[in-house]
């Protein structure tokens, strides 16, 4: 998880966004800081590669997060 946060902030994500997921974490809310990272990738238009969007995808599969919480940021890959 911390490894696609960190690659969203070098991807142009907003310095609060990223506090804000990096506050879920803190407490374990991985979920709710995955969905938050997909979302706000999409606001921001974020152009992502295929492998950070596979590693999104991995990660949310781990977490069990329904494919609708993160699929639209498919949209994204360049």
């Amino acid at each position: 998880m911390h490894e696609l946060v960190a690659k969203a902030k070098a991807l142009g994500l907003p310095d609060r966004d990223v506090a804000n997921i990096n506050d879920m974490l803190e407490y374990a809310e991985y979920a709710v800081a995955l969905s938050i990272l997909a979302d706000q990738l999409y606001e921001h238009t974020i152009f992502l590669d295929a492998d950070y969007y596979q590693l999104l995808q991995s990660v949310a599969e781990k977490l069990k997060l329904p494919e609708q919480e993160y699929a639209f940021a498919k949209e994204l890959i360049i």
